[in-house]
């Protein structure tokens, strides 16, 4: 053994086996700690004397605002509905329109956390099966009710309380928040019991609620769910007044709100998801906000009271006649409806402007168009063409310059809406350009970094002119010109340039209810069962131009709109030219029973010089665009309209990217990474292994040069390996 070190000699084996343990333990450990750290939020000791204060105060009025500012828009089911779903869980289901029945005990059960799909589970952790409950106990106040939604909430509060890790949405931001409203509710009910070991488990949960929801690592700044994380510390501040942090926990929701607001709502009042549904959610949390801080005497910030003001005069706007949204973006097709309390706050604020259902508004910095009114014999039509995009903000899609067409309750041009996240491979897809009609080149990434700006508009009588230019990190530009002749008629030529000569592509998608009929080889008529109302649909491109039907397809992908949490196959049309170069559509807006065929002719110089013509039963009508000039001849004569340069939103997205890197730096996002994390256990397990197993191997085999080699090589990897957890942690 000479010349071996003599910590190798001997027990020199067993010394380098624990040592390789104990370093492949601390490799593991380097892992997971973090994230443990992350989560874990100490069980909190609430004195006896603040619960007994919640007995009496705050009143229930108090309560019943709480709880009533609840951010579950998906469940908004109160009186009739909620007595059907109640007695439901009574019978051990839960049973919501448009999902599964899931099986519900009378008390909680963890499993029931990952039953269903992804949305269902986030419910089952947001407490919604006591809440239907007691939702239905203040309509018929039923003891039943109230008994069930005692027992199931006294079991999931003891079960929570001795958790040191999630199950699945536990713990996330969204289920955290929503707990909060229903357990003011829950309490409204309840205190006069005398159940005290129940008002001490949930004044203890409330607690760590708000720790969780205060602390900084845990703020997810960037999306909604920090306005509902703030919204959530309000409320326990005016539920449970008596908490130790009260106040400081008003003061800290206020203090971040105000820092948030800027990147997440403009000053015209868009919400800056990329969504008309999440606007819609916007609305709802601000206006929840300020009608909260003003029931508790507290003064609501201008910034605040200024958002909700102008981002429920959006919605005003977005809004249909039938009370759906233009499905761009994360946007469920349905019936949006404000809550009451939201309505009634809006409606009566003196400087509330007056909804609108009809003229056309340009929101340059938000970049979003709309145009409302009435055609094809009064009948309601909106057109909606988004374009904004902020990388940092939540609910990003590939959708920009997507022309919406809607009328008479009708669909006719729209993009897939929000797609059933049960489908994991179908909603990566949809996120992309596969989930709109915008045009697009082959291959093209949808987090590519990207730019649009609308360059030119031009508004004169019932012509409208869009023209949007996209700005590809790679060099490219697709370019999108709208032309909208009245509420009747729109042109549409998408020009791209680009230095990789990819082919551009249009996917033209329209309602499920609507039915495609091929009046030529280039075009068609879309039609809807019992409507007066039908479109027109006629398409051009350079030779070599391709059209293909798609319904339903996921290769390609195309002919698809979700709704009522599902995904359904629609008509669609996929315009492809090779190389790039143009293509060119044009709709028309008929009655169902005077649909003669239309047709498109267009040449194309470049995007500032062309000339498209198209026949309908309306006649020819001409356009042609030389430069800043487009002249439009038709049954009315000759006309032209002058385009002027768009509207500067430098400014204003350069204040929104400021304000979105500032709360990046204050609030930096914690990366669970956990696939990551257990990617790396997996591979220290194996190395561990074959670490383990060539040390026995010398053990037993080798000579003893041999064998302290191995040791020494060992110990060195292993060093090597957790100085190199330490410098490169996962999530970094």
């Amino acid at each position: 053994m000479a010349g071996t070190p003599r910590f190798l000699s001997n027990g020199g084996p067993r010394r380098a086996i624990g040592s390789v343990l104990l370093l492949a333990l601390i490799c593991a450990t380097l892992a997971w700690a973090p994230l443990i750290s992350h989560r874990f939020v100490p069980g909190a000791s609430v004195p006896d004397r603040v619960v007994a204060a919640h007995a009496t105060r705050p009143d229930d009025a108090r309560l019943t605002d709480v709880a009533d500012a609840s951010m579950a828009t998906d469940h908004p089911l109160v009186g009739a509905q909620a007595v059907t779903a109640a007695n439901e869980i009574l019978r051990g289901r839960l049973v919501l329109p448009g999902f599964p029945t899931l099986d519900v005990p009378p008390e909680f059960r963890p499993d029931t956390l990952t039953m269903g799909t992804p949305v269902q589970q986030l419910w089952i952790g947001s407490l919604y099966v006591p809440d239907l409950l007691l939702r239905a106990y203040e309509a018929r106040r039923d003891p039943a009710y109230l008994e069930h939604a005692r027992r199931y909430v006294r079991s999931f509060l003891r079960w929570d309380a001795a958790r040191h890790w999630p199950v699945r949405y536990e713990w996330t931001a969204h289920a955290t928040a929503n707990r909060i409203p229903v357990l003011a509710r829950f309490w409204k009910f309840t205190r006069a019991d005398g159940d005290a070991e129940t008002a001490t488990l949930l004044h203890r949960h409330v607690a760590r609620a708000a720790a969780r929801l205060a602390d900084p690592s845990q703020f997810v700044a960037n999306t909604n769910y920090g306005v509902m994380q703030n919204l959530a510390l309000v409320q326990i501040s005016i539920a449970f007044p008596a908490l130790p942090d009260a106040a400081r926990l008003r003061g800290l929701a206020i203090e971040r709100l105000l820092k948030q607001l800027p990147a997440y709502v403009d000053d015209d009042g868009v919400v800056l998801e990329h969504s008309a549904g999440y606007h819609f959610h916007g609305v709802v949390a601000t206006g929840h906000l300020v009608r909260l801080l003003r029931a508790a005497g507290e003064p609501v910030p201008p910034a605040l009271a200024h958002a909700f003001l102008r981002s429920g005069a959006v919605f005003g706007a977005l809004q249909r006649p039938d009370g759906s949204l233009p499905p761009y973006g994360n946007t469920f097709r349905y019936s949006w409806r404000l809550p009451p309390e939201v309505a009634a706050e809006l409606a009566a604020t003196p400087a509330a402007p007056a909804p609108r259902s009809t003229g056309t508004t340009t929101f340059a910095t938000a970049g979003l168009w709309i145009s409302a009114g009435s055609s094809v014999d009064g009948r309601p039509v909106q057109a909606v063409v988004p374009w904004g995009y902020f990388p940092t903000n939540g609910h990003r899609r590939a959708q920009e310059t997507s022309l919406l067409l809607w009328a008479d309750g009708t669909d006719w041009m729209t993009n897939t809406g929000y797609w059933p996240n049960s489908d994991a491979i179908g909603a990566q897809r949809v996120e992309g350009w596969e989930g709109g009609n915008a045009p697009h080149l082959a291959g093209e990434r949808a987090d590519a970094a990207r730019e649009t700006d609308l360059v030119a508009r031009a508004a004169a009588d019932d012509v409208h002119v869009l023209d949007l230019v996209r700005s590809n990190a790679d060099g490219a530009t697709v370019r999108r010109q709208i032309v909208q002749l009245d509420l009747e008629r729109w042109l549409v030529l998408d020009v791209a340039r680009d230095p990789n000569e990819r082919a551009l592509r249009v996917l033209w998608t329209s309602a499920p209810e609507t039915r495609w009929r091929a009046d030529s080889a280039t075009s068609f008529s879309i039609s809807r069962q019992d409507s007066p109302v039908a479109m027109t649909a006629s398409f051009a491109g350079p030779d070599g131009v391709s059209l293909r039907p798609l319904r339903g397809s996921r290769e390609p992908f195309g002919g698809w709109v979700a709704f009522d949490r599902a995904a359904h196959p629609a008509p669609a049309m996929e315009l492809v030219a090779a190389k790039g170069r143009w293509l060119a559509s044009a709709f028309q807006l008929r009655r169902g029973d005077d649909m003669p065929a239309a047709t498109l002719d267009v040449a194309v110089t470049d995007a500032e010089h062309w000339t498209a013509t198209l026949r309908d039963r309306a006649g020819q009508s001409t356009l042609q665009r030389d430069g800043a000039t487009l002249r439009i001849q038709d049954a009315r004569g000759t006309r032209a309209v002058m385009l002027q340069p768009g509207p500067i939103a430098s400014a204003g997205r350069e204040r929104i990217a400021a304000t979105a890197a500032d709360l990046r730096r204050e609030f930096p996002r914690f990366r669970e990474a956990v696939p990551e994390r257990i990617e790396r256990t997996a591979v220290i397990a194996a190395l561990l292994l074959l670490s383990l197993a060539g040390l026995y191997w010398a053990r037993r085999r080798s000579s003893a040069q041999v064998r302290a080699a191995i040791q020494v090589l060992a110990l060195a990897g292993w060093s090597a390996a957790a100085a190199w957890s330490i410098a490169v942690p996962v999530g970094q």
